[in-house]
């Protein structure tokens, strides 16, 4: 991985237990636990088709370095600016590249609830 290629500051997030509604059900709110430069990629419907893989399960491809103090896991989501909006991506699997622990990759695709 070329360091030139990782432009995109992400903020990675997980849910954690937020304080209880007003019925005193249980809440998940998204706390930061940390930033890192990535390679945030949107794949095309021809790379899709390409992959075997339907539109509807993915929409970015995510490259890192590894980190060693954040375990980035489906449990996780990023955010980052792309031209003054900030959009949300869902983790949908995350795999260490070679088994290296150098590279993270990521599949993801984009919570437009969110955004």
């Amino acid at each position: 991985m070329r360091i030139g290629t990782l432009r995109t500051l992400v903020t990675i997030y997980e849910m954690v237990a937020g304080a209880p509604s007003s019925t005193g059900a249980p809440t998940k709110a998204a706390s930061a636990v940390g930033k890192a430069w990535a390679a945030v990629m949107p794949i095309k419907g021809a790379e899709l088709a390409q992959l075997g893989i339907a539109d509807a399960e993915m929409n970015y491809r995510v490259v890192m370095r590894w980190q060693d103090a954040i375990r980035v896991t489906p449990q996780h989501h990023f955010t980052f600016s792309d031209a003054g909006t900030t959009r949300t991506l869902n983790i949908l699997s995350a795999a260490n590249v070679n088994n290296a622990n150098r590279t993270m990759e990521f599949a993801c695709k984009e919570d437009e609830t969110r955004a």
